[in-house]
């Protein structure tokens, strides 16, 4: 998300998934599934709201979870209870899909969104029709990498400029206004020189090639990190507190920076305790502050309402909401500090959604936390939740 989504990888990995024999359980009615693994290489994957992306050496994208609103890009809208290979789009950069939508970057440059298109956040068209394939958004040729909040979507340019379109009451298009929405992209004031993108709910942010992270539109729980309680803003302010940034990540309300010593610091809504910042901390922070307990942290990711990150032997901690054991801790405990995850020790990459969260291991790819819509990708979906590291089953 996840994300809720997601800076890119300045270096991506390479993970190779081992063949997997042998029959699996049939899937709940209504979510479809492959019953074997088969060797793929996995560079990114990127948890939505509730369904999960993941892009393979060579740019093939891999989907699974909820689709009802076209979400999965698969041209239906079945429920997908393990990987299905995207047959319209190849050659994918970058993928994010964070609420009812999703868009994804090209190595050519274009940007395709596909779902939900309320506000026009899947590209012009009519509200009430969604994009049922990728579509390509027009006028975009040079893209590098792509971010989605619920009602509203960027691309970052090989230039380093920002375009954005949809919703903006907010001003997380961050042209210097606000309105209603835009069908077409908008460039960001004032960024020439971003290297990354994320998007929270209704708000935007990007890093910097300074270090420096700058965020725009909605800053009601101080998503933006600037300071100070301040109104919505609709250009690009500065988060306080960071200067050495080299990723970045956006929850629903919250954000995080791994910095290049290796410490990570966060700002914005911490009402489940998603800033890592312990107990007696306030319900939402204005500036980035330091998340003391854990340090010589080499990835990060963020859900909805919880953040994770992985320290340089391999050790996951997370912290923030658990009501879907998303965790992984074998609790639904809300943790407002780290929390070393055990069972998940050995990840490389790890990134969270809404309700579940999703890390690359060297022997392939896991999920844990609920599992109702097939989020958990093992082709067999349970009724509830899983707070151990499940297997996915790739086709």
């Amino acid at each position: 998300m996840s994300r809720i989504r997601h800076a890119i990888t300045f270096a991506p990995i390479a993970l190779l998934l081992a063949a997997c024999v042998g029959p699996i359980d049939a899937p709940s009615e209504g979510l479809t599934a492959e019953t074997s693994q088969a060797i793929t290489i996995v560079q990114k994957i990127e948890v939505g709201y509730s369904h999960v992306f993941t892009i393979a050496d060579g740019g093939d994208l891999h989907a699974w979870g909820y689709n009802a609103n076209y979400e999965l890009g698969l041209g239906d809208t079945t429920t997908r209870a393990a990987p299905e290979l995207n047959p319209s789009l190849g050659d994918v950069a970058d993928v994010d899909g964070y609420g009812l939508h999703a868009c994804a970057a090209t190595e050519g440059g274009s940007v395709y969104c596909w779902g939900h298109n309320g506000y026009n956040k899947a590209g012009a068209g009519s509200w009430y029709s969604p994009k049922t394939t990728p579509t390509a958004i027009s006028g975009i040729t040079d893209a590098v990498a792509v971010a989605t909040g619920y009602e509203h979507s960027c691309a970052l340019l090989s230039s380093g400029e920002v375009e954005c379109w949809g919703q903006n009451y907010y001003g997380q298009l961050g042209h210097g206004s606000t309105g209603s929405y835009e069908a077409s992209p908008v460039t960001v004031s004032g960024l020439s020189d971003a290297i990354a993108i994320d998007a929270g709910a209704y708000s935007t942010c990007a890093l910097r090639a300074t270090g420096k992270v700058v965020c725009w539109g909605d800053d009601w729980l101080g998503q933006l990190g600037n300071g100070s309680p301040s109104a919505n803003q609709d250009e690009p302010v500065e988060v306080s507190g960071i200067d050495d940034a080299v990723k970045m990540v956006r929850g629903q309300n919250h954000g995080c920076a791994l910095l290049s010593s290796g410490d990570v610091k966060c700002w914005g809504a911490n009402n489940y305790g998603q800033l890592g910042l312990g107990s007696g901390s306030a319900s939402f922070v204005y500036s980035a502050e330091l998340v003391s307990s854990i340090s010589d942290i080499v990835d990060i990711g963020a859900g909805g309402n919880h953040t994770c990150a992985i320290r340089s032997d391999n050790a996951v901690f997370c912290w923030g909401l658990n009501d879907s054991r998303q965790l992984g801790d074998g609790t639904t405990t809300n943790r407002s500090a780290p929390t070393e995850i055990t069972d998940a020790a050995g990840a490389i990459k790890i990134d969270g959604g809404q309700v579940s969260t999703c890390a690359l291991f060297e022997e392939g790819v896991k999920c844990w936390g609920s599992d109702t819509l097939g989020q958990l990708g093992n082709g067999a979906p349970a009724s509830g939740s899983s707070s151990t590291p499940v297997d996915v089953v790739f086709p």
